[in-house]
């Protein structure tokens, strides 16, 4: 015991005020960042060409096309008021005997984009390869 009196006390040193660790802002950055890959849209959009030109010929006649009218209340096709799942059938009965057939889309009063949309989606699905989107009310 006397050696161990005998040795100098040692100096403490003062401890410096630490930042953040930058390892755990990291990971936390890391962590974000896949959490946004994941959660992002990965699936194949599908497109529809569409024209909107505000012309109804638009090098093409209107003859044979079909009139699909979107209405708050759901579709009409060539005047014909119909269910929606009436019109899906109508529509792929109709795109089944012409593939090239030319669709019209006119929104009526009161609809929506999102019908306006879903009425796309639904031609985009079925295969329908051009549609034009006629101005609403027209």
């Amino acid at each position: 015991m006397a050696e161990a009196a005998a040795l100098p006390p040692q100096r403490r040193r003062r401890a410096r005020p630490r930042g953040p660790g930058l390892t755990a802002l990291i990971d936390v950055v890391f962590i974000l960042l896949i959490f946004f890959m994941l959660a992002a849209k990965l699936g194949v959009e599908r497109a529809l060409t569409i024209d909107a030109s505000g012309e109804v010929a638009g090098g093409m006649g209107v003859e044979g096309a079909l009139l699909l009218e979107v209405t708050p209340q759901g579709g009409r096709l060539s005047g014909a008021a119909m269910a929606p799942e009436a019109l899906r059938a109508a529509l792929a009965a109709r795109l089944a005997a012409d593939p090239a057939a030319r669709v019209l889309v006119s929104p009526r009063d009161g609809a929506d984009a999102a019908q306006v949309v879903a009425a796309l989606d639904l031609l985009a699905g079925l295969g329908a390869r051009g549609a034009a989107l006629l101005p609403p009310g027209r």
